[in-house]
C-alpha cells in the first residue's frame, strides 16, 4: 500500500513549496514533521479524514480538528487504498 501526502496551503499561501511524500502506514503519516508540528500545537484536538470531494474522488482530506472548534485542511491523500486510513482516523464530520 502506497500512500501519496501533499501537504496543503491554500493558494493564496505565496513563496511556499509544499512537503510531499510517499508513506505506507499511519505510523509514518504521523511521523512527517509538518504533521508531527500540528500535534504539537497547543490547541490541536485530533486528524480527521474527509470522503473525497466529488470534482476531487482522487483525494481525500487530512483534517486538524482544534480545541475551538475550528478545523485545517492540512494534507491530501492520494493513491490506494486510502481508505485503509478510516480506521486510524474517524471520518470528518461538519458541527452544525
Amino acid at each position: 500500500m502506497s500512500i501519496h501526502v501533499t501537504q496543503y496551503r491554500p493558494a493564496f499561501f505565496e513563496g511556499f513549496e509544499n512537503a510531499e511524500a510517499d508513506i505506507s502506514t499511519a505510523s509514518e503519516l504521523l511521523a512527517l514533521p509538518f504533521i508531527d508540528d500540528w500535534i504539537k500545537g497547543p490547541l490541536f484536538e485530533r486528524f480527521c479524514i474527509s470522503h473525497p470531494y466529488t470534482e476531487y474522488p482522487e483525494y481525500h482530506n487530512l483534517i486538524a480538528e482544534c480545541k475551538d472548534g475550528t478545523h485545517w485542511v492540512v494534507a491530501r491523500l492520494s493513491g490506494d487504498p486510502k481508505e485503509a486510513f478510516f480506521k486510524y482516523f474517524p471520518k470528518w464530520v461538519p458541527k452544525s
